[in-house]
């Protein structure tokens, strides 16, 4: 355990040549975390099973789902939001660096709470999955099937009316 920590601490202040400090702190909270899940192990006696998002610590879930949440917030009840408000809510809950930023927002997407439109100049995310999917096939009707696959075949059909059997995967 003393060599891990002291690995950890290593790579901390190797880490603080660049980055901010809420990303420095991320790294240290990883490290530790994954220390403890070792000495758990040992002291269980037993292999711990991984969880479903292993590569994903509980801080960082909680942190998702307050971004999720104060976006939702901020939309009032809109579809969409500037991108403004989804860098806000990464930046205050954090970080703002931009491996932070772009972490957040892929996690945002693979939990499907916020989508950004996929336009390369596009300024805005979608909060409303349903809208954004419905939208996305009827702006892009040669893409359905990328779209479908990007997003996971189930999920994409579950956001579609189940009055028109045309959509969604064949």
């Amino acid at each position: 355990m003393k060599t891990e920590l002291e690995n950890a601490l290593r790579s901390y202040i190797q880490a603080s040549k660049g980055g901010d400090i809420t990303d420095r702190l991320r790294r240290l909270e990883n490290a530790v975390e994954s220390i403890d899940e070792q000495v758990g192990a040992v002291v269980d006696g037993q292999e711990r099973k991984k969880k479903e998002d292993s590569g994903v610590s509980d801080t960082v879930k909680n942190r998702v789902e307050q971004i999720g949440e104060r976006i939702e917030r901020e939309a009032n009840g809109a579809p969409k939001v500037h991108e403004s408000i989804v860098n806000n809510a990464i930046e205050d809950i954090a970080g703002s660096s931009r491996p932070t930023l772009n972490r957040y927002k892929e996690m945002l997407e693979q939990r499907h709470i916020a989508h950004e439109w996929p336009v390369d100049d596009a300024n805005h995310w979608w909060v409303d999955t349903s809208q954004f999917v419905r939208t996305l096939e009827s702006n892009f009707p040669n893409r359905n099937q990328d779209f479908s696959k990007k997003y996971g075949g189930e999920w994409w059909d579950a956001q579609l009316p189940d009055d028109d059997p045309e959509r969604g995967i064949q």
